[in-house]
């Protein structure tokens, strides 16, 4: 091992480390590990190579990145701009200063924290960002904002809660800051002026002897709409879907019942996930939500922010308070999100969780178990239980999955996660964390925002999560889902209707309408090591540039029981088509009839959507793909269009860069 540690700034990419390890392992070496048991074993295998190696077992040095000077010249910016009222301006600096500073540490406390947020809270009332100046007044006198300057804002937080029309609670707020007054270190004669100015307001407010809140207008999205009783084996999960398994598929989703177009079937919480670096400054650390104007700082690195004090909190008693020293290694490496993500499943919980997930997976009776174990322990075992593929892999991909879990070991072990020496124990994670980076290569889904420029949106990868449920949807090139999320948070929702036992299916990537079939296939089997045999490709369904110079209507058989479609030329003069299959007569002319307002339907839906009302142009474009399913079967033009209308509607209602 090296005498001393190794830097961030000195550490090199991940593969020129694994380059070495190559270099040094025989042939033998390679044989020996091919023919490990299993995933400890293999761990085992590499760790013991690394350890032996002066090149790969660091020591690694952790380095504070914050600097309280750099943090003090930022206040006094902000404090300039203040002063010029130029409030945007000083807004970035004072959250430049919360990144920087160091909570507690030196000369510097909660104390000046809470004033350059209680600061903070002064631009917002000017901007008129009455909800985020009030949590940011609350968060200043929790961190111990100066008693003997507290009035200044709790008089602001009265006339925020003023100008919410939150009367009662102004009320109250000025009562607390006209009692703060008293601590007040100002000269006597300011003091007495603004005492009377409080005591104003307070007659004033008083004189209404039925004085409320009014209600609250959010400016946070409104709460979606979602499904009303859930799977009982599945609670993320509408009891209207089910998952089931077999020999072919492995687990799949399935229908219960008819489920209708614009359904919610699913809302799911990540197991675990993680946010790309390069938004570490713009999003959420922890919940993965935009962070436009008050990010809330960790208090021992300036790398990342969090959208609030909540999820500091929860990051630091879950993943942050392991990782926070690890992120520039982790960064620097140049590993994928989905080493990150097996890190992270281990990091945000403790060993005792792992202790209790280590006896289950060691009982030879487990199965029989499951119902005893919490919801989380639930929840991770069905995630540990994705497909690997690993009795597939080969050699050079193994050997490099493996040394990622023993680097990623080592950074584990130069922390204080691992409380006890227990090396069987330790083994047992080093393992885990092997596994866990071959399921999630094939089980985890990308977090995503939307852009919006004019009337164009596309979505944009944010970071990645592993979802226990939403990994046991089956990939379809024609899917008949769409998942958009409010922060790291998953929604599901139908863009088709769907009957009773149909599969349920999602995307992974390619879709007909957008790629030929023989380079879907080459892309799944490449990424996901399977063969599609969805509808698209097995009826080798034409992509939209073709349906959209087609000359054909599909029209579906109405004979009861057939499901065959009827084929027929646009330029046709018959209105009775024979179905070749049950021979009886398809009235076509009914069919054209129903679909004539279809075109004004869809400009109705599309101005609902041009104008924001995505609710609206919901209901529409359901309405519209209810008349287009009643008569065609897919695929065709208008089909496709009414159901990426759909798709778009739901995007907006979620993540929004």
């Amino acid at each position: 091992m090296r005498a001393e540690g190794l830097s961030s700034k000195d550490f090199k990419i991940f593969k020129d480390y694994h380059s070495i390890l190559r270099e040094n392992l025989t042939e033998n070496d390679n044989n020996t590990f091919m023919s490990c048991p299993n995933d400890k074993a293999k761990f085992l295998f590499i760790l013991e190579k690394v350890v032996k190696s002066d090149k790969l077992n660091f020591k690694f040095s952790f380095e504070s990145s914050k600097n309280n000077e750099l943090a003090q010249n930022f206040k006094d910016k902000g404090n300039i701009f203040f002063q010029q009222e130029k409030y945007m301006d000083a807004l970035k600096m004072y959250n430049q200063a919360l990144v920087q500073i160091d909570f507690g540490r030196g000369s510097n406390t909660n104390k000046d924290v809470s004033i350059i947020i209680a600061n903070r809270s002064a631009v917002l009332n000017h901007l008129q960002k009455y909800e985020e100046a009030l949590e940011d007044i609350q968060t200043a006198l929790d961190l111990g904002y100066p008693k003997d300057i507290a009035y200044k804002v709790k008089e602001r937080k009265a006339k925020c809660l003023l100008a919410m029309k939150q009367h009662k609670s102004s009320l109250d707020a000025f009562k607390q800051a006209l009692t703060s007054l008293d601590d007040g270190k100002i000269p006597k004669e300011k003091k007495k002026q603004m005492q009377l100015n409080i005591q104003i307001m307070i007659g004033m407010l008083s004189k209404n002897k039925n004085l409320i809140d009014e209600p609250l207008t959010k400016s946070e999205q409104k709460p979606l709409k979602t499904f009303e009783k859930n799977n009982k084996e599945y609670p993320v999960l509408t009891s209207k879907v089910t998952i089931v398994q077999n020999e072919k598929e492995g687990r799949f989703t399935r229908a219960l019942e008819n489920i209708k177009v614009g359904e919610n079937i699913l809302v799911e919480d990540p197991y675990a996930s993680v946010l790309l670096e390069i938004y570490a400054k713009t999003h959420c650390y922890h919940c993965l939500k935009s962070v436009s104007l008050t990010p809330y700082p960790c208090k021992t690195c300036s790398r990342i922010i969090f959208c609030s004090r909540k999820c500091d909190q929860a990051a630091q008693n879950s993943h942050h308070a392991i990782e926070c020293s690890l992120i520039p290694f982790i960064w620097k490496s140049g590993l994928s999100v989905i080493c990150y993500l097996s890190l992270r499943m281990i990091s945000q919980s403790r060993e005792d969780f792992f202790r209790k997930i280590q006896t289950y997976l060691q009982d030879s009776d487990k199965d029989s178990k499951f119902g005893q174990l919490s919801y989380t322990e639930k929840r991770y075992i069905r995630t540990h239980s994705g497909i690997t593929h690993s009795n597939r892999r080969k050699l050079d991909d193994y050997l490099h999955t493996t040394h990622v879990a023993v680097f990623l070991y080592q950074l584990l072990k130069q922390t204080n996660y691992f409380q006890a020496k227990d090396p069987e124990f330790e083994e047992f994670i080093g393992g885990l964390l092997l596994h866990q980076i071959q399921f999630i290569q094939f089980n985890c889904h990308e977090v995503a925002d939307l852009i919006k420029s004019g009337s164009d949106a596309k979505t944009r990868f944010i970071g990645a999560g592993t979802f226990p449920t939403l990994s046991m949807f089956n990939h379809s090139c024609e899917p008949n889902i769409v998942r958009y999320f409010r922060g790291n948070k998953v929604y599901v929702n139908l863009c088709k209707n769907i009957t009773k036992g149909d599969q349920i299916c999602e995307n992974y990537g390619p879709l007909y309408s957008e790629m030929p079939k023989p380079e879907r296939q080459e892309q799944l089997k490449s990424h996901y090591w399977f063969d599609c045999h969805c509808i698209a490709c097995e009826n080798n369904w034409s992509s939209f540039d073709d349906l959209e110079k087609s000359q054909i209507l599909r029209f579906k058989c109405e004979t009861s029981g057939c499901n065959n479609v009827v084929e027929v030329s646009i330029t046709t003069d018959e209105f009775m088509i024979k179905c070749d299959l049950c021979d009886k007569f398809v009235n076509i002319f009914k069919g054209l009839k129903s679909l004539q307002d279809t075109e004004s339907l869809f400009r109705l839906a599309n101005n609902y959507r041009d104008t924001g009302d995505y609710d609206k142009a919901l209901e529409k474009f359901t309405e519209l793909m209810n008349l287009l399913d009643e008569n065609l079967a897919p695929p065709y033009k208008d089909y496709l269009l009414c159901q990426r209308a759909i798709q778009t509607c739901f995007l907006n209602l979620g993540n929004l860069a």
